[in-house]
């Protein structure tokens, strides 16, 4: 069981699932998720972790992919799903989408499988929702 998350684990994690990962300016581990024929945009994908070690924030932002009304288009999305939450920003025309996860007293193949997985696909899906 894991009670607290190091970013030493969660490198670990990754190596392990082969997602190839980099590290920002700011010390948060991030994947690119390219462009392909269902969605013709770049996802960055940041995984953070709360002080405590105890929750995962998954951070998705599409490079390149403007729309026209982003609040419209943020409020829509989230009246009709629950899972990740999407977030406007008007400023550059774009949104993104995030989802914490309490990880205090899970296994690893909670965080593997939900956390890792599930919810990259889950990005993925909704990025290509919104066009």
């Amino acid at each position: 069981m894991i009670y607290r998350l190091t970013k030493k684990q969660l490198e670990d994690i990754l190596e392990e699932m082969e997602i190839p990962y980099g590290e920002d300016d700011e010390g948060d581990l991030y994947t690119v998720m390219e462009a392909d024929d269902d969605f013709a945009y770049d996802v960055v994908l940041w995984f953070t972790l709360n002080e405590e070690g105890n929750v995962l924030t998954l951070i998705a932002r599409c490079v390149g992919l403007q729309l026209d009304d982003v609040l419209r288009v943020a409020n829509r999305y989230n009246a009709t799903h629950h899972f990740l939450t999407c977030i406007a920003n008007e400023k550059d025309k774009t949104v993104g989408f995030d989802h914490s996860v309490d990880i205090d007293g899970v296994p690893e193949e909670y965080i593997t499988g939900n956390c890792l997985g599930t919810i990259s696909d889950y990005v993925w899906e909704a990025y290509c929702d919104l066009l």
